[in-house]
């Protein structure tokens, strides 16, 4: 009889323990280090520009959703040199935070910008080609 209460709870607990360890990457360095795929472009502008085209668009498109469980968020820093830069997209789950892109921008000459984005899943790498093409439009005021 314990032998049976022992696998029934092993049973109800294990779907719950699939479910934690597949809510991708819980940390920036675990989605740098095992990326699901990583999308590389060179953008025609500085990086402060590249930084402001994807930024905003990126706040505008990943912001607050109401009644909705799973929350986007966007965080960014140009640092200030103004030579490189890092904005990542998160999802604020239930149980913490899961990333889904990272986007690592280095400015490479006066008027070129090397991008290199980390995608937690395959689907992700559609949301970066995406964030290439934010890269090479110029904002509208």
């Amino acid at each position: 009889m314990a032998s049976f209460r022992l696998r029934v709870r092993a049973t109800a607990v294990l779907p719950v323990l699939v479910w934690l360890g597949g809510c991708g990457p819980q940390n920036v360095t675990d989605l740098r280090e095992r990326p699901h795929s990583v999308y590389s472009f060179e953008a025609p502008a500085d990086c402060g520009t590249v930084y402001d085209r994807i930024a905003r668009r990126a706040r505008e498109r990943y912001r607050f959703i109401p009644a909705a469980p799973h929350q986007p968020g966007v965080s960014a820093k140009l640092l200030p040199s103004g030579l490189s830069a890092t904005i990542t997209l998160w999802d604020s789950g239930r149980i913490g935070i899961r990333y889904i892109l990272i986007a690592d921008l280095r400015q490479t000459d006066s008027s070129r910008t090397q991008v290199d984005i980390y995608c937690a899943t395959k689907a992700d790498l559609k949301e970066a080609r995406l964030w290439e093409q934010w890269a090479n439009t110029p904002l509208q005021n």
